[in-house]
This record gives C-alpha cells, structure tokens and sequence, in this order.
C-alpha cells in the first residue's frame, strides 16, 4: 500500500516544480507577444535589429530583419516595462556603431537617466519604427558616408575627398563640339541638345553659356539620383543647365547606392 507521506512529498515537489516553471521565462502563459513595423528606405546595407532593453539596459529580446525592413515580434514577461530600440546594423557586429541609424520608441527621461519604459501587461501591437538617414553636420555627405570615408560627421569642414564614391565627372574642357566626355573609366558621356555654340570663355578655360540647355547623359542609372545638390543645372529628365558650368560630377557609394549629385567650381 503507497505511503501517504511519499505521495504528499511527491505532490509538493511537483507542485514545487510547476510554480518555478511558471514564473520562469519558460511559462508562456506570462508571456507577452509585442509585434510592431521598421520602415527603412536608406544607404546602410545590413539587417535591422530591434531589441526589447530591460530597465536596467539589459537585452530582453530581440528580432532581426535581414533587408531591413518589415514586421518583427518579440515575447517579453508581462508586467514589466522595456525600452524598445532599433538599429541598422551596416557594420554587421549585432550593436549600433558610428554612423549607423538607430532610434528608440519613447523619449528620453532626464529623471530616469534613460528612456521612458513602454508598459507590457499583455499582448501588444503598433510598435512601429520609421527610421531615416541623417546628416548630423549638414554637409551634405550622410553620416553612414563620412563613416565609410573616415571623416567627421559634426565638422561640416570635414568632408570625403573628390574620388570617394565617384561614378562620373565632366570637366567642361571640351571647348567645342556636343559631347560632354566623362573623365572616368566609367565613360558616362554626356550629349547636349538645343544650341549652336555653347561655348563661352570662363574663369577656367571654357564654361557653359547661361541659358537653359539639355544635357543627355548616357546610362546614368536614375536611381543614383538620391540626393541633388543643384548649382548650374535643374533636375529634370533629362536634365537641365540653366547656370554656367565649370565641373559637374555625380558620386555615388562603396555599396553601389547613390548619395550626391552635385557641381565644382
């Protein structure tokens, strides 16, 4: 015949068990499932990750987006607030580096020395992120880019040199004729339309007389056009001069994406 006391040892261990089960991050029942949207349309190539921090910076959880955009979930503890962040991760070590973008869902608290938790008392949904590229100095080079090239991106003096990135230049030198010549390898001429002889004495050599003209540059990849810092030319298709012109380059990023387009003189 069993020993009572045996069953009630091995009914309390079990109970025992269940109760450490259930307050443990193995309990389902207490979990959370947080879901939300990252919206990132930038230069930066990687994965996105987003992390749930507890309120002492520790990682809780964490959901990874191979191209950088699109629904992520996360199962966190109930009743317990996180700092939701995100981050995209162009230099692939898993933490937010220099030059990357990255954003937190609440705001900072000066109180709390950090940023305002986000209650989780069940499940949730609307944790979005839309994330932009900045350029911290405005010098018209992004941040990721000044990463890239090694300069500094708070000193607006602190610029990528003239080859960094650079997919086509024209130098204007030409001097007669209607092909603009691509000083690069990558011979991205140019052919200019509506005018008889666009050639003007300038302040070195020759320039572009200041009337409007059609410039025709061939396979240029439009999409290289992201960013326009418009001097001697308005941005059109095709493209329009309506300022003399001395040099004019397009520059475009180790990744292949396009960041500036602007003139030299």
């Amino acid at each position: 015949m069993p020993n009572p006391r045996s069953i009630l040892q091995t009914f309390a261990l079990k109970a025992v068990l269940l109760w450490m089960i259930c307050h443990s991050s193995l309990c389902l029942a207490e979990n959370a499932t947080v879901t939300g949207v990252v919206n990132y349309r930038g230069v930066i190539p990687g994965p996105t990750y987003v992390w749930a921090l507890e309120a002492n910076g520790t990682k809780a959880a964490e959901s990874i987006l191979p191209d950088g955009n699109g629904t992520y979930a996360l199962s966190l503890l109930k009743g317990r607030g996180y700092d939701f962040k995100v981050f995209v991760d162009g230099s692939q070590n898993g933490y937010p580096t220099t030059g990357e973008v990255w954003k937190h869902y609440t705001d900072w608290n000066n109180s709390l020395g950090g940023y305002n938790l986000t209650q989780i008392d069940g499940n949730i949904s609307g944790i979005d992120f839309s994330l932009l590229d900045q350029d911290s100095d405005n010098d018209g080079f992004l941040n990721w880019h000044e990463f890239k090239a090694g300069t500094q991106d708070n000193n607006a003096s602190s610029t990528p040199p003239l080859n960094f990135g650079l997919i086509a230049h024209w130098t204007f030198d030409e001097t007669n004729g209607t092909v603009l010549h691509d000083s690069t390898a990558n011979e991205i001429n140019g052919t200019m339309h509506g005018f008889t002889n666009p050639w003007n004495p300038g302040r070195e050599g020759v320039t572009m007389q200041v009337q409007p003209h059609r410039l025709t540059l061939g396979l240029l990849p439009i999409g290289l056009l992201t960013k326009l810092t418009a001097r001697c030319f308005t941005i059109q298709r095709p493209m329009k001069l309506t300022e003399p012109c001395m040099d004019l380059l397009i520059r475009g990023t180790p990744d292949g994406r396009g960041e500036r387009f602007g003139s030299m003189e």
